[in-house]
């Protein structure tokens, strides 16, 4: 496996843990977790420049569901494997 699917694999584990240990009472929310606080796309904060909401919903989870959060993690990786493939094809 290559460092980059490496990275990914890390990446995906270790917010999967934060969320697991930071659950956090919003108000008209209910429940949630620091990572989706923080990461979930929402249209109006991405417009008023939090760009990085673009790329961290492919890291958040289900925290509640490990086969989900599993599932998620190999389609990933299968997806890391096709954009990485053409890539090197391209070059």
């Amino acid at each position: 496996m290559s460092l980059q699917r490496y990275a990914i694999v890390a990446i995906n584990v270790a917010v999967y843990l934060f969320g697991l240990a930071s659950p956090v009472d919003t108000v008209g929310v209910g429940t949630s977790t620091l990572p989706v606080l923080y990461g979930a796309k929402v249209n109006a904060l991405i417009l008023g420049g939090e760009w990085w909401r673009l790329i961290t919903p492919m890291f958040l989870v289900s925290f509640s569901y490990l086969p989900y959060f599993r599932s998620q993690l190999l389609t990933l990786l299968s997806l890391i494997t096709m954009v990485m493939s053409t890539i090197k094809h391209e070059h």
